[in-house]
């Protein structure tokens, strides 16, 4: 699973470094640093023979991701919002497929964690603490790029652009973060009952908000901001599942 944990943490920090401005404004930045990070981590992965193509690969894929996603479209895929998607899934499932033939993570990684004094990391499995650390890059910023593709795609989008509605919902952008990392938290800790209930409080805390268009006389009906809420938050939702999924295999 070394190669999936790689394509998550390239795509986790490529997201991330577009997401800061200064970074974003220097072209091919942001993919260089996911970039560079895929190739160190399979340096200090001590991944070598044929595992050195696949991590470059990785690495094109991470930069690709980039590309598509963020260049001239602000994050939401431009013109053809599936194209992202379909190599983020394809190099999940292509990673999936041959993750048998990855080899172990060993290296000044691997000593570095059998060596850490925190107890929560001294002797983990490296390939599952890069998978975690993958996972938890995932939620942060790439989660709310997928969320906008699939929003994209579907042809679900912000139902009030300029309006009121629109700055009283903006709070998902950093709500979905943290929603997202308390759910895959508390499923790594065993607590699958605790993340449901962190799932029917967003609905409950948003319901009110929700309600309010009803009356509205002008701005979007309840009906468009109801399903623009749904399809984001169902999507941001499977992000960190899929991701618990993944990294629990």
């Amino acid at each position: 699973m070394s190669w999936i944990g790689l394509l998550l943490v390239g795509i986790g920090l490529t997201d991330l470094a577009h997401s800061i401005a200064r970074l974003h404004r220097i072209a091919w930045l942001p993919e260089a640093v996911g970039a560079v990070a895929v190739a160190l981590l399979g340096v200090l992965g001590g991944l070598a023979g044929y595992d050195v193509p696949a991590w470059m690969v990785v690495a094109v894929v991470v930069a690709a991701w980039g590309r598509l996603v963020h260049v001239g479209s602000g994050g939401s895929g431009g013109r053809h919002p599936a194209w992202p998607l379909a190599l983020l899934g394809g190099a999940l499932l292509l990673g999936v497929l041959l993750s048998p033939l990855a080899g172990d993570l060993h290296g000044p990684a691997a000593r570095w964690l059998a060596r850490t004094p925190w107890g929560w990391l001294s002797g983990a499995d490296p390939d599952t603490a890069l998978l975690v650390l993958g996972g938890m890059l995932v939620q942060l910023s790439t989660g709310n790029v997928v969320v906008r593709l699939v929003l994209a795609v579907t042809g679900t989008i912000n139902p009030a652009p300029g309006h009121d509605a629109t700055t009283r919902l903006k709070g998902g952008r950093l709500l979905g973060p943290m929603e997202r990392l308390v759910i895959l938290g508390l499923g790594l800790a065993g607590q699958v009952t605790a993340a449901s209930l962190v799932i029917a409080a967003k609905g409950l805390v948003r319901w009110p908000e929700l309600q309010s268009f009803r009356q509205a006389e002008e701005g979007p009906s309840i009906n468009e901001v109801t399903e623009y809420f749904l399809v984001g938050s169902f999507v941001s939702w499977l992000v960190s599942l899929g991701t618990l999924v993944v990294v629990t295999a």
